[in-house]
């Protein structure tokens, strides 16, 4: 599927929209299915709708007798953790506490960490713009859990660390991304994240499966969840960067929160506070400033579509 380029950023505006939306959706189903339920069974609906995008489009699993066979399964092993398991529960427990637009604004810290990530390991320098970058994001998510509407305990606060968690283990699993697809198909790498994450979390889902309390709208948000946001989306947004240059694919970590933020305040009666839009805006104003975000007015030329 080709796009041209204003297209694809529509698509991706759409997209952030729909990402935006799934921590409304955590913050419904999480205290009336238990974080760890809503977490399995997303992942497994997740799992099976990109296992049969990979048999429709009539990708492979690794093969066996290749000698990246073994070194293929760890690094999605290590993905499975990173960007599925661990962060979907830990997004789920802070739903329990935490408004949908405060969540939305701490995934954006996964852009913070990954700079530090890539310095640390040497794949990245740190001129003073990202230095300020990564000063002001702090401040802003400071401001944002000091001067927010919500009064601060210490559950707000433990909610507050497992969001900076998860968007810890997006940065890493990041990186270990970048390596994991030189002799990997997105698709394929994705399918085998989320199968190895379900698995993972099966005996979680088992174990408090009793205590999950299932409704007809519980049941159409959890689907929603797992088969259009964790899997479809995550599928059409692989083509659609896939077709686009890295400047032209900066919407995402600026559009999620404002619309995590919108969505919640609209469907949740969500009270958004002159500090909390502080400290969005000074979170977003670091992941700028970490991205070297710039507004490009010429045409750019797509690079051509690597053979699948």
């Amino acid at each position: 599927m080709k796009l041209r380029p204003l297209a694809a950023q529509g698509v991706l505006i759409c997209l952030s929209a729909l990402w935006g939306s799934s921590f409304l959706f955590i913050r419904i189903a999480s205290p009336l299915l238990g974080p760890q339920v809503l977490a399995g069974v997303r992942v497994w609906l997740a799992a099976l709708t990109l296992y049969a995008l990979m048999k429709a489009l009539g990708k492979r699993w690794p093969d066996r007798g290749s000698p990246q066979f073994f070194s293929q399964w760890r690094y999605a092993f290590w993905v499975a953790i990173s960007a599925v398991a661990l962060p979907f529960l830990l997004f789920a427990w802070a739903g329990l506490h935490l408004p949908a637009g405060y969540s939305a604004v701490f995934q954006t810290t996964s852009v913070l960490f990954g700079a530090i990530i890539a310095v640390a390991i040497g794949l990245d320098t740190i001129p003073m713009r990202k230095v300020i970058g990564c000063v002001v994001s702090f401040a802003g998510l400071v401001s944002l859990i000091r001067l927010g509407p919500i009064e601060l305990s210490p559950l707000v606060l433990l909610a507050c660390g497992a969001a900076l968690l998860a968007g810890l283990c997006y940065a890493v699993a990041g990186t270990i991304n970048k390596i994991a697809l030189f002799d990997m198909e997105p698709l394929v790498l994705a399918t085998m994240t989320h199968v190895i994450a379900a698995i993972m979390l099966a005996p979680l889902t088992v174990a408090f499966w009793d205590s999950a309390n299932w409704s007809w709208r519980v049941f159409a948000i959890v689907t929603l969840l797992g088969v259009v946001t964790s899997g479809l989306a995550y599928w059409l947004s692989l083509i659609i960067v896939q077709q686009l240059r890295p400047s032209q694919a900066m919407f995402p970590p600026f559009l999620i929160p404002m619309f995590g933020v919108m969505w919640g305040a609209v469907y949740l009666d969500e009270r958004v506070s002159l500090g909390m839009l502080a400290g969005m805006l000074l979170a977003l104003l670091g992941v700028a400033l970490l991205t070297e975000l710039k507004i490009n007015t010429r045409k750019e030329s797509i690079p051509p579509e690597r053979n699948q």
